[in-house]
């Protein structure tokens, strides 16, 4: 299996380029990567999908007070026992009541749910555990306890605890402990800018009617959004084509940007120029070539400004499963996040699965729900262009290099590559 180290210490990966493996690769990129800048920003949806870059403490504890969480009549147990559980009605507690309300001796008080508790109140009976009878209210359970129906004073959390770390990503549950808390603005880091570049002289757009031997261009597109549900920006910048002076000078116009992604153009034929324009452009290139499959020519490097720099293979598989594998942690850690281990999962595969390979292989799968427990099922796919084939799956095995031989049930690693990978049956 492929365990995954997220030690930064990678000072002993950098002497050399020759191929890596998928952990030293991503030591290498994770060291490279600092956070960026944290700016205020509204507490509001704008902030969703990012990370706040401060600790948030509660200004109050919740619930403030002893609150009901139902909808009925708190009582003093002692009363009740003294008085055959019925007891006139003393007064009513709406939730919105101002100032503390005390319970008369020998009485009940009708409460809403959220309302705080009277002083001298232990416990509280639900509406249908009563009858009301004129101005008394008949107790028909005998079985009560103290705080019964009763939220205490900070149960939720008490003032001053730390709610949110800074590094958390914004959910909209989070979202609603900010409001809880009184925040209307926060510091947060900003979505990273992601510039996007196809080469190759073949690729036109989707907009175009292929001639000859070209092909639409997929990989912009699904790296596009790849980005943007990664919590980036998405910039596309078009199609270089195979021409060193239009790959600079698209290049020199994604420095502005956070990050860049050329798709295409990092293996080893006559036009893979995106290593020699690189290195032309003052990068350093801190990998070529990745034990991976697919994925092998994957490339990393920062540029003359300090800009990382990601080369992913033209296959569309390849480019999808290098963006999970390296690009996705890096937007992570230039959001801030604290956890940016891929989401890696170990399940039973639904069937028998052979695979041999020399380089470790991210082979498409499907996970899905068979009885209420998660599975695995291999894809059909023939190979790293079968973006037909991948489009029907959430999910890589994560299979070492050499022979991959499971039988139905056993455990094999997944990496989870879609937030959204349950299904209710195997179709």
């Amino acid at each position: 299996m492929i365990n995954i180290d997220f030690n930064h210490n990678t000072k002993e990966f950098y002497q050399s380029l020759t191929m890596i493996n998928i952990e030293q690769a991503l030591k290498i990129i994770l060291a490279q990567i600092a956070p960026l800048r944290p700016e205020i920003s509204p507490a509001s949806s704008t902030i969703l999908g990012t990370c706040i870059a401060e600790d948030i403490h509660a200004d109050f504890a919740s619930p403030p007070f002893d609150k009901s969480i139902v909808d009925g009549f708190a009582v003093r147990i002692s009363d009740l026992e003294k008085n055959n559980w019925e007891l006139p009605l003393g007064c009513e507690i709406p939730a919105n009541v101002n100032g503390p309300i005390e319970l008369p001796l020998g009485t009940t008080a009708e409460i809403m749910t959220g309302a705080p508790i009277p002083f001298g109140a232990d416990a509280v009976f639900a509406k249908e555990q009563c009858n009301k009878l004129g101005t008394r209210i008949q107790f028909e359970s005998r079985k009560c306890q103290k705080a019964m129906n009763i939220l205490p004073m900070g149960k939720e959390y008490q003032q001053g605890e730390l709610l949110l770390k800074a590094g958390t990503k914004i959910t909209p549950q989070r979202a609603g402990i900010l409001a809880a808390c009184g925040k209307t603005s926060v510091m947060a880091q900003p979505a990273p800018r992601v510039a996007i570049i196809s080469t190759g002289t073949e690729l036109v757009e989707a907009n175009m009617k292929p001639k000859g031997g070209q092909i639409r261009n997929s990989n912009g597109p699904m790296l596009v959004a790849l980005s943007g549900v990664s919590g980036a920006l998405p910039k596309y910048l078009g199609i270089a084509g195979d021409c060193k002076k239009n790959i600079k000078e698209l290049l020199t116009e994604a420095e502005s940007s956070d990050a860049i992604i050329f798709c295409g153009g990092v293996s080893a034929g006559k036009y893979d120029l995106i290593p020699e324009v690189l290195q032309e452009s003052g990068a350093k290139i801190l990998i070529h070539k990745i034990n991976l499959k697919p994925g092998k020519p994957f490339l990393f490097a920062i540029s003359a400004k300090g800009k990382p720099v990601f080369g992913l293979p033209g296959n569309p598989c390849s480019v999808f499963v290098c963006f999970h594998l390296f690009v996705a942690p890096a937007i992570a850690a230039l959001q801030g996040e604290t956890n940016i281990s891929p989401k890696i999962l170990s399940l039973p595969i639904t069937e028998s699965f052979y695979h041999e390979s020399d380089r470790d292989t991210c082979f498409p799968a499907k996970i899905l729900i068979d009885q209420f427990q998660a599975k695995v099922k291999p894809g059909k796919w023939f190979g790293s262009a079968d973006l037909k084939g991948l489009s029907e799956c959430n999910a890589l095995l994560l299979c070492k290099e050499g022979v991959t031989n499971y039988k139905a049930g056993d455990l094999i690693q997944v990496l989870v590559t879609g937030p959204h990978f349950f299904s209710p049956s195997f179709t």
